[in-house]
Parts: structure tokens; C-alpha cells; sequence
């Protein structure tokens, strides 16, 4: 049961993620003073999550939502920023171990020991990393996107 619960982890997760993310829906019901304020052309790009040049900080968050990182800068006497938005890759490996503990199975009650109490513990299975990468970027110039990327 225990190690159907560790394999299980990764997935449950991940549904929770995915159904707790904001959609540009959501954006727009806790922002309707924002999506109001976009001409016509974007209100239509941003409900379908879409990011164009020219587009506004407010519209590309209505968009895509808050980015994971932000870089400032200037360049001839312009001001830029970039928006980086992270995605994530699982990775699975299988991992062993042996080690010592105290109690069934070690430390946490994990592997398979000799006898009850045994302070000797084996053990191993499926481990899930996840990897983080640059899934899109959005690039500003005085305020407005002057350039965008998505990995596919």
C-alpha cells in the first residue's frame, strides 16, 4: 500500500497543479477593471491565451498570469524588461539503498528489515524528479511586447 501511495504521488499532484492553475478566465473574473482597459483586438488574443507584439504588461498577464522570473534592463535609453514563465519535466529514476535505523524498516518505516525491530534496512523503488526549463518568454521594450517564444 505504501509504495502505491509513493507511485501515486507524483500524478495526484500533478492533478492538483493543473486544476488550481489560473486560466485566463480566472485572470479576467479577479481583473475585469484590467481586461476592460485592453483595446478590442486584445481582449480577444487574451481569452484565447494568446500574446502578440504591441501588447501591454496587462494583457500578456491576463494571458499567461504572473511571470516566474522578471529581468530588468535598459538599452538606448529604452526601457526593457523580460518575463520568463518555468515549466517542469519529470524525470524517473530507480533508486536502492541499505542502511541503519532504528524500529521496522529503518528510519521512516521504509525498505524491508531482518525481523521487527531490526536496525538493518534495504530498500528502493521509483524516484520522480521534476526538471524546471524556460517554457516561454516574453520581451518588453517601454512597456510593450516586442518580442515573445514558447518551447513546443
Amino acid at each position: 500500500m505504501h509504495r502505491l501511495f509513493q507511485s501515486l504521488l507524483p500524478v495526484l499532484t500533478g492533478l492538483l497543479i493543473v486544476s488550481c492553475s489560473a486560466t485566463p478566465e480566472k485572470r479576467i473574473a479577479k481583473n475585469p477593471h484590467l481586461y476592460a482597459a485592453l483595446p478590442a483586438s486584445d481582449r480577444a488574443k487574451v481569452v484565447r491565451g494568446e500574446v502578440d507584439k504591441g501588447m501591454s504588461r496587462e494583457a500578456v498577464f491576463i494571458a499567461w498570469g504572473n511571470p516566474d522570473r522578471v529581468q530588468a534592463g535598459e538599452e538606448n535609453g529604452k526601457e526593457l524588461e523580460r518575463w520568463g514563465y518555468l515549466g517542469s519535466y519529470p524525470v524517473t529514476t530507480r533508486t536502492f539503498g541499505v542502511g541503519l535505523g532504528y524500529g521496522y524498516g529503518g528510519w521512516g518505516g521504509r525498505g524491508y528489515g531482518y525481523g521487527p525491530y531490526s536496525p538493518f534496512w534495504m530498500g528502493g523503488g521509483p524516484t520522480v524528479s521534476y526538471i524546471p526549463y524556460e517554457a516561454a518568454m516574453v520581451e518588453f521594450k517601454s512597456g510593450k511586447v516586442s518580442s515573445w517564444r514558447t518551447v513546443r
